[in-house]
């Protein structure tokens, strides 16, 4: 059994997670964290800061904010626990924080847990590496609530063009956000040549294929003591 710990447990990811983890017979949520928690029930202790908790665990899943990320770090090198960080729009110096602790305890970090995403981003590598001189744009659309814009994914994708261009002149990469809805999440990628667009497109039917993704990560680092990993080493 896989116990873990949730960050961010009563969001919309945490709760979707609470959900698709009591289907999985190896995995079991033994604490959760949120600072919105006030009248919430759950299946376990939930804590307001994640170093108020006491209970051992194998894992922890961060679907909190970066603002949470110091706290997250330290509890998770101090107890050696095993951390998926599976929250976007970290900034350079967590990122390089991030790194840190991967040299300490094994580390999962991915802009978008969708095995359809990663998927999109293969083939969009092999598009940009193939079609010389095309414009680019990515269109990513959400749910109105939303924080980060452009999305992790978005910006994810946008570095994949620009390191998988052949080109000397590596084209600027346009980035459009949308929000409105309940939208959960598509990302559509266009080359723009003479006479002729190929578009790439991913697009979440819900939240569910972000936790079962959460599950797969966790999995995979339950067989790794140490280092950084991303969905490209799935």
């Amino acid at each position: 059994m896989i116990n873990v710990i949730l960050n961010g447990a009563c969001g919309r990811l945490g709760t979707t997670f609470q959900k698709v983890a009591k289907e999985a017979a190896d995995v079991n949520i033994v604490a959760g964290v949120d600072v919105n928690r006030t009248g919430i029930s759950t299946g376990f202790p939930l804590y307001k800061n994640i170093k108020n908790v006491a209970v051992p665990a194998d894992a922890v899943v961060d679907f909190s904010t970066p603002a949470a990320l110091d706290y997250v770090l330290d509890f998770c090198v101090k107890n050696n626990t095993k951390l998926l960080v599976a929250t976007t729009g970290h900034s350079e110096i967590q990122n390089e924080k991030i790194a840190a602790a991967a040299k300490k305890i094994a580390v999962f970090k991915t802009a978008n847990l969708s095995h359809g995403v990663y998927v999109l981003s293969r083939l969009v590598a092999l598009a940009a590496s193939l079609l010389d001189g095309f414009d680019v744009n990515v269109t990513e659309t959400h749910h109105k609530n939303k924080l980060d814009a452009p999305s992790g994914t978005a910006k994810m994708l946008a570095d994949v063009i620009k390191s998988s261009c052949v080109d000397e002149n590596t084209p600027d990469v346009s980035i459009n956000s949308i929000r409105g809805g309940t939208a959960v999440g598509k990302h559509e990628i266009s080359f723009f040549g003479n006479y002729e667009t190929l578009t790439l497109t991913h697009e979440a039917c819900c939240k569910d294929v972000y936790a079962v993704g959460a599950l797969r990560a966790i999995r995979f680092l339950m067989t790794k003591k140490v280092g950084l990993f991303s969905s490209s080493d799935l």
